[in-house]
């Protein structure tokens, strides 16, 4: 039931389908959620102006990417590519 006060960038993969997505907050390095997205194409909402960072992978491969320092301000899509 929250309300997000903003979204990070677009997240576009290629060369893996329906990867898991894992946001964490910079600051606290905490996880603020993961989920399997359905496609190769996501818009992250968030729920704290703050910076963060972004794995994109699939836990039963040994195959992810990182992404650091994202904001809501960033408006250039993030292009993973595997």
């Amino acid at each position: 039931g929250r309300e997000p006060i903003g979204y990070l960038p677009e997240i576009i993969v290629k060369g893996l389908n329906n990867p898991v997505v894992k946001i964490f907050d910079e600051a606290s390095d905490n996880l603020v959620y993961a989920l399997r997205i359905q496609g190769n194409s996501y818009t992250p909402p968030i729920y704290k102006d703050s910076r963060y960072k972004i794995r994109i992978g699939d836990p039963d491969l040994p195959k992810w990417r990182e992404f650091t320092g994202v904001t809501p301000a960033d408006k250039q899509p993030i292009r993973c590519r595997f």
